[in-house]
């Protein structure tokens, strides 16, 4: 990804907090991917 090259967090909770959010964001476009293909 390109926001991990340019996002360089300082401290623990900002990585772990990064980390969280990518993961959320790919949950939900893996579910809206999902409901595309039954759709």
């Amino acid at each position: 990804m390109l926001i991990s090259i340019t996002f360089k967090p300082r401290t623990n909770s900002n990585v772990l907090e990064y980390f969280m959010t990518s993961l959320v964001l790919e949950h939900i476009h893996f579910r809206t991917h999902l409901l595309h293909i039954y759709m």
